[in-house]
């Protein structure tokens, strides 16, 4: 999961409420927090529900964070 510190839609207390509830019950979860940032990684914190700017270097890794998630359990392959 990827998360803002700052995101008033998803709170990063509740994510990690569900990282660990996922990892309690056996599952694999993990949870990438980026500073000063809001939901979907928006620089923009006064409107966060539809007015996006997202952080591009967060953004960027960010989407390789998932993909590598993705690729060490099999779902994706190497490039």
């Amino acid at each position: 999961m990827i998360n803002g510190d700052k995101d008033t839609l998803t709170p990063l207390t509740r994510a990690e409420r569900f990282r660990d509830r996922v990892i309690r019950s056996g599952g694999v979860c993990e949870l990438n927090v980026y500073p000063g940032v809001g939901h979907l990684l928006t620089r923009n914190l006064a409107n966060q529900e539809n007015d996006f700017d997202p952080d591009p270097k967060f953004k960027a890794d960010g989407k390789a964070q998932l993909e590598r998630f993705l690729r060490e359990r099999g779902y994706i392959s190497v490039k």
